[in-house]
């Protein structure tokens, strides 16, 4: 059973959306005039989590007092003086999770499931048993807006590879969902690191797996998708 307490998040500075982040926290734009954190929570309450963790670094006083006032989850906020990137990050939250596998997602996507099985299957498919993490991911074909070449493959096993053999291509991207667990982070460094760091270590003994996502997904780290993804919301209606 997973934690009922989720992690988004939210530290980083948002560089490839300047000039916006210069006075806006990533999770604080807007989306369907709404900001981007919001969706984020009420996705969360709709899986049944009760609690959130949010790591905060850039203006974080106003990511702050946006949590700070509203009503969906309890929120937790971390502040980090210094950035602790995306690895540093979940590994100064830990605490939070009780020992238990959890669910961790970027402050900076959009996403909006066709149906909510469609995450709730995600979740109910981590086995602690034999996996250390397990990544939600998209088919590159479906990954509208971003020019990023693929990050990895999946095996038949769902187990992901980040050097697949030559008659397999990379066509799986992350979408900033992942379940883990504690065992990752084993004999990992403290202070700032990469996640990836880590999942390439877990690749390689095999306990990094892969889910893929069908539902509406979005990236939303540049200006340039930014603006694509408002104008596909506002143009199919999508809310």
């Amino acid at each position: 059973m997973l934690s009922s307490t989720a992690m988004i998040l939210g530290a980083g500075f948002g560089k490839r959306l300047l000039p916006l982040t210069n006075e806006i926290p990533k999770p604080l734009i807007e989306i369907n005039g709404r900001p981007l954190i919001e969706h984020t929570l009420k996705l969360l309450k709709d899986l049944g989590f009760k609690e959130v963790v949010v790591n905060a670094h850039h203006l974080k006083e106003k990511l702050k007092n946006y949590l700070d006032s509203q009503n969906i989850l309890k929120a937790h906020i971390i502040e980090e003086s210094s950035i602790l990137e995306t690895g540093g990050g979940v590994k100064n939250a830990l605490a939070f999770f009780e020992g238990k596998p959890f669910f961790v997602i970027n402050g900076d996507i959009y996403l909006k499931p066709q149906s909510p099985f469609g995450l709730k299957n995600f979740i109910e498919s981590f086995d602690p048993s034999y996996m250390k993490a397990l990544l939600l991911c998209i088919h590159e074909k479906g990954a509208l807006f971003r020019k990023e070449a693929a990050d990895f493959a999946l095996l038949d096993s769902k187990q992901i590879t980040f050097s697949p053999p030559s008659t397999i291509l990379k066509e799986y991207i992350f979408t900033g969902v992942q379940i883990l667990f504690e065992k990752l982070y084993e004999n990992s460094p403290d202070g700032t690191f990469s996640n990836v760091e880590l999942y390439k270590k877990a690749a390689k003994e095999g306990t990094l797996f892969g889910y893929e996502y069908k539902g509406f997904w979005r990236d939303i780290g540049t200006l340039e998708s930014l603006e694509k993804t408002r104008k596909y919301l506002n143009k199919h209606r999508i809310r």
